[in-house]
């Protein structure tokens, strides 16, 4: 049998039949993966064993955070009517600065308090501050604030950030709404600030408010929705009313009111309770 023709191309290699062999047979065939590697599925497309995730409707999401809100306030303030359950201290900070001053109001409220040079003034449950330090500034020359809270940490809060602020006429006094640890008719004003629907025994605190207030003080109560404590301005005219207090006026709309009230300026002094 004849011979196979010669490649008798230039350029081109000659090489074993072999060698030739070898190497195609190390090619893999296009668009095949070799041997031992599983083929790699189709770009955006998910494999059969997985499951697709379909995320909540947003308006799902939304109603169901607002539902858990709303079960969060409410259990908040049935909890509150049998225990005191004042704004932690680990939260004052969220009372703090002249962001929670526009979001609160204060500049309002220390407005609507009538607060004047020469009065001594009570505040319940003063957080770290809010309204006791700028109130204290406004009451100078010759008067003075008190601060009387639950919470020793927000006590030492409170100090610190009247010291700092250079604020001397500002005593901060650890005690109990309840029970106040003061000499009956010593102040010209006592007022609540999102603070009367802490207290378990309102009508009690409001008796104490009573008792340490001058003849013709005034009482004035605060409330801003949505605090979790809120309390509506006919609750607390009731109440007020049964501690002794007479209606003077109210400011604001309902999610914001600042409700004041007078003690009769006859009253007969009311004696400290017995410990």
């Amino acid at each position: 049998m004849a011979p196979a023709p010669r490649d008798h191309r230039p350029g081109r290699a000659q090489r074993p039949a072999a060698a030739r062999a070898t190497s195609v047979a190390r090619r893999p065939a296009r668009g095949l993966q070799s041997a031992g590697h599983p083929p790699e599925p189709a770009r955006g497309l998910q494999s059969a064993a997985s499951p697709s995730l379909h995320p909540l409707p947003r308006w799902l999401r939304v109603g169901a955070l607002g539902l858990a809100l709303v079960l969060g306030t409410l259990a908040w303030r049935w909890a509150s009517r049998r225990w005191s359950l004042p704004c932690p201290a680990w939260l004052a900070w969220v009372l703090e600065g002249d962001l929670a001053d526009r979001l609160t109001g204060t500049a309002t409220t220390l407005d609507r308090l009538g607060l004047a040079p020469g009065l001594r003034v009570l505040e319940v449950g003063p957080g770290p501050g809010r309204l006791a330090i700028p109130a204290a500034r406004r009451v100078l020359p010759h008067g003075a604030v008190v601060g009387i809270d639950i919470q020793p940490a927000m006590l030492d809060r409170l100090r610190a950030r009247a010291a700092a602020a250079g604020v001397t006429n500002l005593t901060a006094l650890h005690g109990d709404a309840r029970d106040l640890p003061l000499a009956s008719e010593q102040f010209d004003l006592v007022f609540f600030c999102t603070v009367l629907g802490e207290v378990p025994d309102r009508e009690q605190a409001l008796r104490e408010a009573y008792r340490v207030l001058k003849p013709g003080g005034r009482l004035s109560v605060t409330e801003i929705m949505p605090d979790p404590h809120y309390q509506s301005a006919a609750t607390v005219t009731r109440l007020a009313e049964i501690a002794g207090f007479r209606p003077e006026r109210r400011l604001g709309r309902w999610h914001f009111y600042t409700a004041s009230f007078r003690k009769d300026p006859g009253a007969p002094a009311a004696p400290r309770p017995a410990d």
